[in-house]
């Protein structure tokens, strides 16, 4: 297994152009640079298989989440073996067909196919000391895609791939150059450029997706729909999870796509549509605020109160006053 960008040049026989970056590159003319390994350096799990000859070797860094990183953990964009991008990696009849790019957070293992088209670079590790720089550090959040499952990869077009590997390119550029003070700067920068170019080539899938977002989104409101239906207590975090279980995204993935669809991330618009069920509750006169509170699992009348008129513009009382019908869709969603 390999944990840092030195052990992964030296794995394959690259040399170390700076601590915290490194390109993934294809093999040359089909044969493996990587020196024969065993123990913890192993290829990846194919190996012994006819599609594991044509891989390089399995990166792994230590850590597991954005919030728990080790010294050496990495980040990693790469190019999947394409003989399983059709399934492993989510690619649908719609989608682009010239590459797949793939995203792992640290601690994930990958493989990476060689090249068959002369191409110079598979990928990009990098370590995430990397997004302490200030430029970089800003954007950090917007970069979900590390999060997705294998399963929501990126499909690209040709001209995308080109960018890519053009920004590819600017990053071996600085690599080359040598390290002085400007180098930590312009690798973040060059990084966040490809990334920010990865964000806009998701952003275009998700519209060339269309049809299948729009059935997408009707399985969250059945879903929905089919929770607060359930008889007992009904609650916002209860539907988030239970939305969570029954719709086949990563949270990460589910979060862009709703934002997407609805302008909402998962969080907002499952407490949107909380509220337009307590709000035909709220117009049901026989029934007290109190228990409507507690049975959409609020605290108290307080924070029930605060949470409505932040959704909705107005408290329960206000809404119960005017005596308006909610079963229709409301002006304030």
């Amino acid at each position: 297994m390999i944990v840092s960008i030195e052990q992964y040049n030296r794995f394959s026989k690259q040399s170390t152009l700076h601590p915290l970056v490194t390109l993934i590159r294809p093999t040359e003319n089909g044969k493996d640079m990587a020196a024969p390994v065993t123990g913890k350096e192993r290829m990846c799990a194919h190996e012994d298989t006819e599609e594991g000859k044509d891989r390089i070797p399995l990166a792994c860094a230590t850590g597991s989440s954005l919030q728990e990183m080790q010294p050496e953990a990495c980040y990693a964009l790469f190019f999947p073996a394409s003989w399983c991008g059709d399934t492993r990696y989510g690619r649908r009849c719609f989608d682009f067909q010239y590459a797949t790019l793939s995203f792992k957070l640290p601690g994930s293992p990958f493989e990476v196919s060689f090249s068959g088209n002369g191409d110079r670079f598979a990928g990009l590790l990098f370590k995430a000391e990397l997004f302490r720089d200030p430029a970089l550090a800003a954007k950090k959040s917007s970069y979900t895609f590390f999060s997705y499952k294998e399963n929501e990869a990126l499909h690209l077009s040709e001209r995308e791939y080109r960018v890519v590997q053009d920004c590819l390119e600017r990053i071996h550029g600085e690599l080359d150059y040598g390290i002085d003070a400007f180098s930590m700067g312009l690798l973040a920068s060059h990084t966040g450029l490809l990334l920010d170019y990865c964000r806009r080539f998701y952003e275009r899938q998700f519209i060339v997706r269309s049809d299948i977002g729009k059935a997408a989104l009707h399985r969250f409101e059945d879903c929905l729909q089919a929770y607060w239906q359930r008889p007992g207590r009904k609650t916002w975090s209860g539907a988030i999870r239970h939305v969570k279980a029954s719709m086949d995204f990563s949270p990460a993935y589910l979060d862009d796509f709703l934002r997407f669809e609805t302008g909402k991330k998962l969080s907002e618009a499952v407490l949107v549509r909380l509220f337009q069920v307590v709000m035909r509750e709220i117009g049901q006169p026989a029934k007290s605020l109190e228990a409507i509170a507690a049975e959409f699992g609020f605290e108290d009348i307080g924070t029930f109160r605060c949470v409505c008129r932040k959704v909705t513009g107005k408290t329960p009382e206000e809404w119960r006053a005017q005596s308006i019908p909610c079963r229709s869709r409301l002006s304030w969603v």
